[in-house]
């Protein structure tokens, strides 16, 4: 049984597509195809709908035509006043979600709702967003 998703793909230096997409909702090959991934993490946008991402989307290295190593392309999905924002890396498959059976159907949100909650990000993650910097006290 197909279900009708939304895919967001960054292409980086802030732009991006995103588009109407069709899934097997009982083959996760056509999520991971999509997604370009190994692994995916899911990210609950609201009651309805969640967002499949590469799950090591920010420990990837990327290449590009040339084989030059790149940086990871990032978006900003705004959510609800409750859930905020997120910063994903690489690209987001969105599709609804029954949460009393688990599965996964057609989205309920239009391109147009996906894209005004969607801002490409131009700058490399690590250069836009500060991380903490552990330390490890021994006692």
């Amino acid at each position: 049984m197909k279900i009708k998703g939304i895919l967001i793909k960054p292409l980086g230096n802030g732009t991006g597509e995103i588009t109407e997409v069709e899934v097997n909702k009982n083959n996760l090959d056509d999520y991971y195809s999509l997604i370009e991934c190994s692994l995916f993490d899911v990210v609950d946008i609201d009651s309805n709908n969640s967002i499949y991402v590469d799950d090591e989307g920010l420990i990837k290295t990327y290449f590009d035509e040339n084989d030059n190593r790149i940086p990871p392309k990032y978006f900003t999905i705004k959510m609800n006043a409750l859930r905020g924002s997120r910063t994903l890396a690489g690209n987001g498959l969105v599709l609804g979600i029954n949460y009393k059976t688990g599965d996964s159907v057609d989205t309920t949100l239009s391109i147009k709702e996906i894209e005004s909650m969607v801002t490409f990000e131009d700058k490399e993650f690590s250069k836009t967003y500060s991380f903490p910097n552990p330390q490890f006290i021994s006692f």
